[in-house]
């Protein structure tokens, strides 16, 4: 894996989890299901193509969105259910928060 220049990459990806975070944060459990498809493919995305490239959050400690799988899983197969878990709407509230306020600074995976 190599991994490009991280100056401007990882932006849109960033802003995009603090959108999703702002959103998570104003609904409720039941408002939050009509996002699983847009919050999948954000998850998708970055587990496919994002790196990270420094940690300093507890939640992740490796270089890979690992992770993520059992998150992408959930919401493929039950979003509905996914989103209305306290926990499992927790962490996803922990992780999106971690990106936006850069306690993981993420880089683009290049092949």
């Amino acid at each position: 894996m190599v991994i490009r220049d991280r100056s401007r990459v990882g932006v849109p990806i960033i802003n995009q989890a603090c959108s999703f975070l702002q959103t998570f944060r104003q609904l409720s459990e039941n408002g939050l299901v009509r996002y699983a498809d847009d919050l999948l493919s954000y998850f998708h995305n970055l587990h496919d193509n994002f790196a990270i490239s420094k940690s300093k959050s507890p939640r992740f400690s490796g270089n890979t969105f690992i992770i993520l799988e059992e998150i992408i899983y959930q919401l493929e197969s039950n979003p509905d259910e996914t989103l209305k878990n306290s926990g499992l709407r927790e962490f996803i509230l922990q992780v999106l928060e971690d990106i936006c306020v850069q306690r993981i600074t993420i880089a683009r995976k290049h092949s």
